[in-house]
């Protein structure tokens, strides 16, 4: 009916005929034409629009076009109080709408798009798809954790095996410090231990003592010394410390019951372990003299050589072997003298 109407006549019948209705025109509304605020909508008052919206002709009515031809109105069947929102796949950034990135959508009045591959987020200020930040790495446009140790949980990379999160030079899952690596597993050191990232082993707070790996405790270096009450190790008895071990002084050597003594061919002579000669030998340790190898001889401590028993015997040069005296004869480790006359 009022499709063929033009200026002024269009102004009169319509003005005349509806103050307050609205009239649809092909899927659009006309706005209010006479109203108390704004009266005359139809003769382009642009205040007749929201702020973000202007009046613009449609066949031969007027109605309200958001600005930004990224937007449309919220509610189009007011169209001249309503406000513009960002269509699809577009966000909004700043009070003006944005299109998403190629690889993102979004649904309208966005503000943030959602990208189409996984493992990644959009960064609103560079408008990239880029994957979850400070987890994961993008190659041929697809996001995945590279790091050993690690795997994907929803959105993120997650650390396994007790592995913790490290940044640096790239993003690792690494053994944190005060853990080490045992088994490919991260496991917490003792107590009285400590470690840096990505030990395998753990350095224990107390001097002499080293980090057993498999029972996962601190204990003093095998054989060379004992833990007392504090948790620190000592050596034993007639030791003194070296290094991380502890050496036996004055020629002893460390027992297995973990003291200081004189090891077999040795004996003591003046609290020195003194090494028997070579024909004799000691018979247990810490012995306080040697045993000879041959019969008929005695160990001298003083001068430390196996000697012929005395007064009643003398060694032969050549073979070493003590002879009685002529008129003696061998008793035991002495030569006595014979009784049996002619």
């Amino acid at each position: 009916m009022y499709g063929s109407l033009h200026g002024s006549e269009l102004t009169a019948q319509i003005s005349g005929l509806y103050t307050t209705t609205q009239i649809k025109v092909i899927g659009k509304i006309c706005l209010n034409l006479v109203d108390n605020n704004c009266p005359f909508c139809f003769l382009q008052q642009s205040s007749c629009c929201h702020e973000d919206a202007q009046i613009v002709p449609y066949s031969n009515y007027y109605t309200c076009e958001c600005i930004d031809p990224l937007k449309k109105l919220f509610d189009p069947l007011n169209p001249r109080t309503s406000s513009c929102i960002c269509t699809q796949n577009n966000f909004l950034l700043n009070s003006q709408c944005v299109q998403c990135p190629t690889d993102s959508f979004s649904s309208i009045n966005s503000t943030v798009c959602t990208c189409s591959q996984q493992f990644q987020k959009h960064n609103v200020e560079t408008n990239e798809c880029e994957c979850v930040p400070k987890y994961s790495t993008k190659i041929y446009g697809i996001c995945s954790c590279l790091f050993e140790n690690s795997d994907i949980n929803e959105d993120s990379c997650f650390c396994l095996n007790g592995f913790g999160l490290v940044s640096g030079t790239q993003i690792t899952c690494a053994c944190e410090a005060n853990k080490y690596i045992n088994n490919s597993v991260c496991t917490a050191c003792p107590s009285d231990a400590h470690s840096s990232v990505n030990d395998y082993q753990c350095t224990c707070d107390y001097e002499y003592q080293r980090h057993n790996t498999g029972a996962n405790r601190c204990e003093c270096y095998p054989i060379y010394s004992s833990k007392i009450a504090f948790g620190g190790c000592t050596c034993p008895d007639g030791s003194i410390i070296s290094n991380t071990s502890c050496n036996c002084s004055n020629g002893q050597i460390m027992l297995s019951s973990m003291v200081c003594g004189c090891g077999l061919k040795y004996y003591i002579n003046n609290s020195q372990c003194v090494a028997c000669p070579n024909d004799a030998y000691s018979s247990a340790v810490n012995s306080p003299t040697c045993t000879c190898n041959q019969a008929n001889q005695i160990h001298n401590k003083l001068s430390n050589e196996c000697q012929c028993t005395p007064l009643y015997s003398s060694k032969l040069v050549a073979t070493g072997v003590c002879t009685c005296f002529d008129g003696a004869i061998i008793q035991g480790n002495s030569c006595i003298a014979s009784t049996t006359f002619c």
